[in-house]
């Protein structure tokens, strides 16, 4: 067998290959998160699997196995999980009260019959909120099973295999702990899962492949990858907007928002044509962007002093007023913050994705705080920690320090050595729709 030897500083890094086939040492925080969701999944009859899978992973991590192993273990418990929530808990009695998934069911309804989806309301009466990329991602699932469950665990798959993907690229060992915060409810993982709320997130994916193509020189492909995350929900324009300024300030990047443009207009077009051919004019009375515009002036929650002294603020301004004041400082925010780490900020957009959904979540949109939303900022935060060269503590950061001669890797595996000096959803009812 062949012995794969410490890395020492100043020498090539191992291959993947050998990262995968070396011993597992979990550390402190694996083991915490471990004992803190055994007895969970132990006391509940309907997570036996998961349980059992969750015995397995912990023999083979106190047995040192390879990396690999202990990773495919991690990945079919988090697959037992989710199709355990998606095909079966999510489908009881509390699905009446969560219309999400319905509003996307009933929109992918209404296309293939030929009306207008933002003219139905869901079952609770509420307006469908959900925009035209995602009614076209579900149809598949929608028009075989009559449910999004079939798109939702792909959703999930994909997002498991993107945080498992980048441990391997950085080799940070950060896959371990991402998934067990997973499987542990925190960060409203497990909310989302109970409650169908993961449509939330789907286009992250869009944008995580759009910044790989706007790395590989690709910029009409990332335009539409960009296009698909705008025509998902309004409020992806705020993510959205922080990955051009993240693309725009990093060094070394090329300047190619031409090819972005054009490829954003292009996948517009193609993802609006279908709604425009079934519905015509009616787009204009009804369609998602008039229901986002309203939010904009909705006040916060008055749950504390400080959105206490905000709704006094609004109403002294007015809520139109108010809504353009909300954007443009959420929007100058997002741009400021990525002028002023553009020079030593992150080979990746993805902090820049949470910060903008964080401005997103509690100063435009502060009427749906509440668990239903923070899957909006925790998936890029899942994201950019796996994608980060230290991912959780200081051991991956010195293993990535030492296995390269330079910065941290990059997306496309790369390192960033060039510098470049720069200038100076509906709130209300469970789930909403």
């Amino acid at each position: 067998m062949r012995r794969t030897e410490p890395v020492q500083p100043g020498h090539p890094a191992p291959d993947r290959a050998d990262y995968l086939r070396e011993r597992t040492r979990p550390g402190p925080l694996v083991v915490l998160l471990l004992l803190a969701i055994a007895y969970p999944f132990a006391a509940s009859a309907a997570q036996a699997g998961v349980f059992v899978a969750l015995c397995v992973l912990a023999a083979l991590l106190a047995a040192r196995a390879p990396r690999w192993l202990c990773y495919a273990a991690l990945a079919a418990v988090l697959c037992v999980m989710v199709s355990g929530y998606v095909f079966g808990v999510a489908n009881g009695a509390e699905d009446a009260q969560s219309e999400r998934d319905e509003a996307v069911e009933l929109a992918a309804q209404a296309l293939v019959s030929g009306t207008n989806p933002w003219a139905r309301r869901t079952p609770l009466d509420m307006p469908i909120t959900t925009g035209p990329a995602s009614v076209l991602a579900a149809l598949p699932s929608v028009l075989t099973t009559g449910r999004i469950n079939a798109t939702s665990f792909l959703f999930y798959a994909l997002f498991f295999a993107v945080l498992c993907a980048a441990d391997i690229r950085q080799r940070n060992e950060s896959f371990l702990p991402l998934g067990l915060f997973f499987l542990s409810g925190f960060f409203g993982f497990q909310h989302a899962l109970y409650w169908s709320l993961d449509e939330l997130a789907w286009a992250y994916l869009a944008l995580a492949w759009g910044a790989w193509l706007l790395e590989r020189g690709w910029p009409m492909g990332a335009g539409a990858c960009l296009a698909f995350a705008l025509c998902s929900r309004v409020s992806y324009a705020f993510p959205v907007f922080a990955l051009l300024c993240w693309d725009w300030y990093r060094p070394r990047a090329p300047r190619h928002l031409w090819g972005v443009a054009a490829g954003a207009a292009l996948a517009t077009g193609l993802i609006a044509a279908p709604f425009l051919f079934v519905a015509g004019s009616d787009l204009l009375a009804h369609n998602p962007l008039t229901v986002a515009g309203r939010l904009l002036g909705k006040p916060w929650p008055d749950t504390n002093p400080v959105f206490h002294a905000l709704n006094a603020v609004v109403a002294a301004v007015g809520p139109r007023p108010a809504a353009v004041v909300k954007a443009a400082l959420a929007l100058a925010a997002i741009w400021y913050t990525a002028a002023r780490i553009g020079r030593s900020g992150p080979a990746h957009p993805f902090w820049h994705l949470c910060f903008a959904a964080v401005l997103a979540t509690f100063l435009v949109y502060p009427a749906g705080v509440s668990d239903d939303y923070i899957l909006f900022f925790a998936v890029p935060a899942f994201l950019a920690i796996a994608w980060s060269p230290s991912g959780f503590g200081t051991a991956a950061g010195a293993r990535a320090a030492a296995a390269t001669t330079g910065p941290a890797r990059s997306l496309r595996g790369g390192s960033e050595r060039g510098r470049r000096t720069v200038p100076g959803s509906a709130p209300g009812r469970r789930g909403g729709s």
